[in-house]
């Protein structure tokens, strides 16, 4: 399958949309709608989760702290639109002392996003500081 010569502009928009639900308490539960009730799945830092109402049921039940993160969309296309495939999210926390050095594939300030395309589905990434 070649790569969406739109990939750009989707994964953007799908980022403006996702966290501007996400940020706002009141429609949180919208993101559901993101999310396919059954094949949807999320995989939090390692442990996977299947199915857009146990994704939100994590989404709504971590109270800690902001912390920087990682978070990866795989997006699926249905139709004229598209859905989550695959949430990747990891926590950066950076007082860890490692002896391997990495380096970040991207990153971001507080108001910007950065994606990465695939072949086959639209891939967004973004990190930042969850709320």
């Amino acid at each position: 399958m070649a790569l969406n010569p739109q990939y750009d502009a989707i994964g953007k928009g799908f980022v403006q949309q996702y966290y501007t639900l996400f940020d706002d308490p009141a429609q949180r539960a919208n993101l559901a709608n993101m999310y396919n009730v059954e094949t949807s799945f999320m995989t939090f830092e390692g442990v996977q989760i299947q199915g857009a109402a146990k994704i939100m049921e994590k989404l709504n039940t971590d109270e800690d702290l902001p912390h920087g993160y990682l978070q990866t969309f795989v997006l699926k296309p249905i139709g004229n639109s598209f859905y989550v495939e695959h949430d990747m999210f990891r926590l950066a926390l950076h007082d860890i002392v490692t002896t391997t050095r990495l380096t970040p594939t991207c990153r971001r300030s507080s108001s910007s996003r950065s994606l990465t395309p695939t072949s086959s589905n639209t891939t967004s990434s973004a990190s930042g500081s969850t709320t």
